[in-house]
């Protein structure tokens, strides 16, 4: 994996998907990536759910007309149901996840966002995952934290999907002017254009670049050649230290002598 502060240079395959070549195609491929988007979603329902119910609906009717002959078989058909109803609980839990920001998006902020999703994407991936989010201490405005944490969620379902990884990271790294969000695996990596490839993969790109362009940013795609993808976005922010409290609650000593002159000659 790439140390922290480590340059890109070393990267074989660069992609900036924000350039100009590919932005004269961004509106047809807009609304062609929601419509892609729309059916993906309805594919998941219709054959995760829709198939899930329709078998429950029919193997209650067979354990139901099986109590009173064989009450031991139908408890344990009725166990079994139950078991495949959970599964597709947390499906539908994992789907509706994906679909809407988080709550602690809007309460928490995109670091404890980023945690929280972290940790269910490795449970449920079974990737290992790298965490470096310390950097970033401060609240985003909320459409440019949901922008980015909907580009880093379509990075790592890239790696679970596509990369053959055993290994992802996830970095911020704050800039004077800009923040920096690092997603790197060390899984196959790509020798295609990205915006060629597998349609499922290719419609999230377009998703990804369409919000790097809105946030004025920028995203490229770098294989590493021994193996694995980085993906950069890159969002101009400047992050201004707080104000010292000291500094407020001590006025300099020309102040207090103005004060203590205004004073006497209101007396």
């Amino acid at each position: 994996m790439t140390t922290r502060g480590e340059s890109l240079q070393d990267a074989v395959t660069e992609v900036d998907l924000t350039t100009e070549t590919y932005y004269s195609e961004i509106r047809t491929q807009f609304i062609q990536s929601q419509e892609e988007e729309r059916q993906r979603i309805a594919r998941q329902l219709q054959e995760g759910l829709g198939q899930l119910l329709a078998n429950a609906v029919f193997e209650l009717d067979s354990w139901e007309r099986l109590l009173d002959d064989d009450p031991a078989l139908a408890h344990e058909g009725l166990h079994l149901l139950q078991t495949e109803l959970r599964a597709g609980l947390e499906t539908m839990q994992n789907l509706v996840i994906e679909l809407q920001p988080p709550l602690l998006l809007s309460e928490l902020g995109l670091v404890a966002s980023l945690e929280h999703y972290l940790k269910r994407f490795q449970a449920t991936s079974g990737l290992e995952v790298q965490a470096h989010l310390d950097d970033l201490t401060v609240r985003l405005p909320p459409t440019m934290e949901v922008a980015i944490f909907r580009i880093i969620q379509e990075a790592l379902r890239n790696v679970h999907q596509h990369a053959a990884a055993s290994l992802v990271s996830v970095d911020i790294e704050v800039g004077p002017e800009a923040l920096v969000f690092i997603i790197e695996d060390n899984g196959k990596g790509f020798a295609w254009d990205p915006l060629d490839g597998p349609g499922r993969q290719r419609w999230g790109l377009i998703g990804m670049r369409d919000r790097a362009l809105l946030l004025g940013g920028s995203l490229r795609i770098f294989d590493k050649g021994d193996g694995g993808t980085r993906v950069v976005l890159t969002v101009p922010y400047s992050v201004s230290p707080a104000p010292s409290p000291v500094a407020k609650l001590r006025p300099c000593p020309s102040e207090v002598r103005a004060n203590e002159q205004n004073w006497r000659d209101d007396r």
